[in-house]
């Protein structure tokens, strides 16, 4: 399993929303742990559809400021945030969560719902592409 960077994990979720938002967390230290965190707090203050709209502005932000704004992937981030959507638990922590969905931290997930070489085509990266295997065992 992807160990969370330090300096994002001990942030509390407050935190990481704030600086999230504000273009403020180092890009650096933005993995993907950290990516699938703000969809984890987002998902349990927000609707999915408000919180899908707010990852995305979010990260095309940041990629943006760090001066790659061609580094946002519609596609892996979408279909992570349907992800955490089906998979959350109101009430649950998230260490509770990574501990009870490896394969959301590991890449395999998308692997088994993508074709080889689909998520590196440029209309991928650009909109929301359905994927082409459906995923029907809990994670």
């Amino acid at each position: 399993m992807i160990t969370a960077r330090p300096e994002m994990a001990s942030l509390s979720d407050d935190a990481l929303i704030a600086g999230f938002e504000a273009g403020t967390l180092p890009a650096a230290s933005f993995d993907h742990v950290a990516h699938v965190r703000v969809a984890w707090v987002y998902l349990g203050r927000l609707p999915p559809e408000v919180a899908l709209l707010r990852i995305c502005a979010g990260i095309r932000q940041l990629a943006t400021r760090v001066g790659h704004p061609g580094k946002y992937h519609a596609t892996i981030t979408w279909a992570y945030v349907a992800l955490v959507s089906e998979h959350r638990r109101d009430g649950e922590s998230f260490e509770t969560f990574r501990e009870r969905c490896p394969s959301l931290f590991d890449g395999n997930e998308l692997r088994r719902m993508y074709p080889d070489g689909a998520l590196k085509a440029a209309r991928t990266r650009e909109a929301f592409v359905f994927p082409s295997r459906l995923v029907t065992h809990d994670i």
